[in-house]
């Protein structure tokens, strides 16, 4: 996980990734690698499929980016 991290920010420039497995008991993640981040608040959290930037990526089940988060939708 982390080496894929690692290599999706290089590739994409993007200053921040994180990422996580998608649990197949329940429709969700739990985010267990950050890269780019000033804390660990992220580290397990837990994200309900659809919900926010990692949800949605867990049910495209590929890499999603925003260019502004906060402004986002």
């Amino acid at each position: 996980m982390r080496a894929a991290l690692t290599r999706l920010s290089r590739g994409s420039g993007l200053p921040v990734v994180f990422g996580g497995l998608v649990e197949s008991a329940r429709p969700q993640i739990r985010i267990s690698e950050l890269s780019g981040t000033r804390t660990a608040a992220l580290r397990s959290l837990v994200v309900s499929s659809g919900t926010g930037l990692g949800g949605r990526a867990a049910v495209l089940l590929r890499p999603c980016a925003v260019s502004d988060y906060a402004a986002s939708r």
